[in-house]
């Protein structure tokens, strides 16, 4: 249990490590794309600067929606498509791995539960007339792994629905921010 935790601490701060890095300033890219769109700015231009890391992952995707602008709002829609795909892949790059464990773990620790009623019964069958306390205590004993494996897969749950939930509110982000630019390409 101690290495699924371990594993799943890594897992957790490390995904959190890259959503941080692709924290951006989404407010700024709508007010920037607005202007700039608006103004008659090329298409180029604008796509060069919103690519900038200040704007984050919201601005890469913008960038490259932003590639289609001459070829109409089909074209900046899979452009824009394209670029969510491939950063979603990376955004929940590993999450599958606190699925899997968070899933898992309970059962796991279940396992060590049945192991241990089992040893317990064979050590009252051992014992003859020993009473119940010697069944009591290796049930007792035999708890603790279920009780470790909810301890150790009710966060991991959490983790996974809280970094879950950070990487589709991003990419939901982008997807307006794709949105508006169609917008103002159809009203040009």
């Amino acid at each position: 249990m101690i290495f699924i935790f371990n594993l799943a601490l890594f897992v957790v701060l490390e995904r959190i490590y890259v959503l941080r890095k692709e924290r951006g300033d989404g407010a700024a890219l709508v007010q920037y794309l607005s202007e700039a769109l608006y103004r008659g700015d090329s298409a180029a231009n604008v796509a060069q600067a919103a690519d900038d890391k200040k704007y984050g992952l919201e601005g890469r995707i913008a960038a490259v929606s932003l590639k289609g602008w001459d070829k109409g709002e089909h074209a900046m829609r899979e452009y824009a498509e394209a670029a969510l795909i491939a950063e979603r892949r990376k955004l929940e790059k590993r999450l599958v791995i606190l699925s899997t464990l968070g899933n898992n773990t309970p059962f796991i620790g279940l396992l060590g539960t049945v192991l241990g009623i089992m040893k317990a019964f064979r050590d009252l069958a051992e014992m003859g007339d020993s009473g119940p306390a010697v069944v009591m205590r290796g049930i007792s004993e035999a708890l603790i792994a279920t009780a470790m494996g909810l301890a150790v897969a009710i966060p991991v749950v959490i983790a996974y629905n809280a970094l879950s939930r950070t990487v589709q509110d991003k990419l939901s982000q982008a997807e307006e921010i794709c949105t508006l630019i169609r917008a103002i390409r159809l009203n040009k």
